[in-house]
């Protein structure tokens, strides 16, 4: 496995963890839509960076990761 391949499934892991650990405050946190506007500027930038950077710097890829994952979670 590379650095990001290992950085990636360590980011997923603890998403995981967490989210199961705390499905309650999960399911409050993902139930309804973010009000983007009430945001911020560049927060959103900052709480992906981690996993932007375990993409490669992808963020296309980090945004299907943190799909699989959430959809992942949710189904267990």
């Amino acid at each position: 496995m590379s650095g990001t391949d290992d950085q990636l499934a360590a980011v997923a892991t603890a998403y995981r963890s967490w989210a199961l650990s705390h499905r309650h405050l999960y399911r409050l946190m993902m139930d309804r839509p973010l009000p983007r506007d009430r945001l911020a500027p560049g927060l959103e930038d900052r709480a992906a960076a981690a996993l932007v950077a375990a993409t490669g710097g992808d963020p296309d890829a980090a945004r299907a990761a943190f799909a699989f994952a959430h959809g992942m979670v949710v189904l267990e």
